[in-house]
């Protein structure tokens, strides 16, 4: 089993490989978050979307200077402005 302090661990080296959120593969990008912290095994991401960014969000990827972190196609119309918010859960299966 893997313990909670390794979990930890695991979420603040995934916090602190992400650098930036790129919307519908480079249209639009956020590099400021609202919360971007780790706390018990889950990385938790608040991030905002203004209105007329994107007229609907197809694609979310997560990303690092080297590239992609994560990748995660989606269907969600932003009719006025959006805060994301995007869990990652470190758990063992």
């Amino acid at each position: 089993m893997i313990t909670s302090t390794f979990k930890q661990e695991v979420a603040e080296f995934i916090d602190s490989k992400i650098t930036k959120v790129v919307l519908n593969s480079g249209a639009y990008e956020i590099t400021d978050f609202i919360v971007k912290s780790a706390s018990d095994g889950v990385l938790s991401l608040n991030y905002f979307i203004p209105e007329g960014a994107v007229d609907t969000v197809t694609r979310i990827e997560l990303k690092n200077a080297a590239g992609t972190v994560s990748d995660n196609t989606v269907n969600l119309p932003i009719a006025s402005d959006t805060l994301m918010i995007q869990t990652i859960f470190v758990k063992e299966e």
